[in-house]
C-alpha cells in the first residue's frame, strides 16, 4: 500500500479570525522515500502545482515500499494557532491513519499526553533517529504498551515466536507465546530439603 501525499495546513492567527493558509516549509524527518527527487519527501513542502487524483504523481511523497507503516514530520515557518488541517491524497485515499500536531519544544508533554490518553496498552512504536529522543520515549511510555517497538512497525507479532500481550484495557499483560505466560496458570511453591541434620537453632552464617 503506497501513499501519495500532499500536505496543507490552514491556520488562524491569535489576533484575527480571518483564515490564513500556510504550507509546510520543511521536512524534519521521514521514514522512507521512493527517490531523492520525484516522489521524495520534500515534495510535500510548498503549495502543490495541482490536486491530482487517481494515479501516481511525482510531485507528491511516496514511500519506498508498499504495505508498510510510514511517517513524515514537517515544519512550518510561522507558528500560529491551528484552525484547520487539510491533507490531500493523490492515490489510495484513507491510507493516512493519523495526523498529530505538536510543539517540537514540548516533546516531554507530548509523551505524557500519549501515555495518559488511551485506555489500551497493547502495542506502540517510536520512530526516530535521535537516540536521546528514543530513550526518553522508551522511559515515558513504559506503561502504555506491552509490546514496544523502536524504529519498527508495531504490528505482525507471531504467536509462539514473539511474546505478545498488553495491559490496561488490553488485558493483564500476559505474554502469549512465551514461557512467562505459564506462570499465570500455576501456583508456585518453594521446597527446601535438608540432608544434614541441624544441631543448633542458630544459623552459623548469622554469627
Amino acid at each position: 500500500m503506497k501513499t501519495y501525499l500532499f500536505l496543507v495546513l490552514s491556520l488562524i492567527t491569535w489576533y484575527s479570525y480571518a483564515q490564513e493558509v500556510q504550507w509546510a516549509t520543511e521536512v524534519k524527518e521521514y521514514s522512507s522515500q521512493f527517490s531523492g527527487k520525484d516522489f521524495s519527501a520534500s515534495q510535500v513542502t510548498g503549495p502543490p502545482n495541482a490536486f491530482k487524483f487517481g494515479g501516481k504523481d511525482p510531485m507528491a511523497w511516496m514511500a519506498s515500499s508498499p504495505n508498510a507503516q510510514e511517517y513524515l514530520v514537517v515544519g512550518f515557518g510561522s507558528p500560529m494557532k491551528i484552525r484547520q488541517i487539510a491533507v490531500v491524497e493523490s492515490s489510495n485515499p484513507g491510507a493516512i491513519e493519523m495526523i498529530y500536531v505538536y510543539d517540537e519544544n514540548e516533546y516531554a508533554e507530548t509523551l505524557k499526553l500519549v501515555d495518559e490518553t488511551s485506555e489500551y496498552a497493547l502495542t506502540g512504536a517510536i520512530l526516530a533517529t535521535d537516540r536521546y529522543a528514543v530513550e526518553q520515549a522508551t522511559k515515558a511510555l513504559q506503561n502504555c504498551a506491552g509490546n514496544f517497538y523502536i524504529n519498527d512497525k508495531p504490528t505482525g507479532a507471531v504467536v509462539g515466536q514473539q511474546p505478545f500481550g498488553g495491559a490496561r484495557a488490553s488485558g493483564t499483560n500476559d505474554k502469549a507465546g512465551s514461557a512467562q505466560n505459564l506462570l499465570r496458570w500455576v501456583s508456585p511453591r518453594m521446597i527446601k530439603e535438608t540432608f544434614v541434620t541441624p544441631t543448633d537453632y542458630r544459623y552459623p552464617f548469622l554469627g
